[in-house]
């Protein structure tokens, strides 16, 4: 575990480069204040594919990012290998179409600041195109 990492946010996809694509470059551009307490974990569940083979080569170009390829697990059980591969004592698993407003990650890296024995799950809304 890297001692300056706080929070894994996760990533799942299959064949969704685009997605991936977008949500990285959103938390890259509008969470800069927060990067450097972060890792950005990408588990793929189809890495074979086109889609999977140019989100491998994105990743390799992300600082703070990481790329898990999976070909085992299938469906939504490839979000729980976000849980069992995270470095950090915190994680954040999103859909990857999912754009976070500016400053979220910062709240929410406050939150477990403040509140390091909450066992709570936290989630918030999902606001409409």
């Amino acid at each position: 575990m890297d001692g300056n990492k706080r929070l894994t946010v996760g990533l799942a996809t299959y064949d969704d480069f685009d997605g991936v694509y977008f949500t990285v470059q959103s938390l890259r551009l509008h969470h800069g204040e927060a990067l450097e307490q972060i890792e950005i974990l990408v588990v793929d569940n189809n890495p074979r594919s086109p889609h999977g083979q140019a989100v491998a080569e994105f990743m390799k170009l992300v600082p703070h990012g990481r790329y898990l390829p999976n070909r085992e697990k299938v469906g939504t059980a490839v979000r729980n290998l976000v849980f069992d591969a995270a470095r950090t004592p915190y994680v954040l698993c999103l859909d990857c179409h999912v754009l976070l407003c500016p400053g979220a990650l910062n709240r929410l890296l406050d939150f477990y600041r403040e509140n390091p024995l909450s066992g709570d799950l936290l989630q918030g809304p999902l606001l409409p195109d």
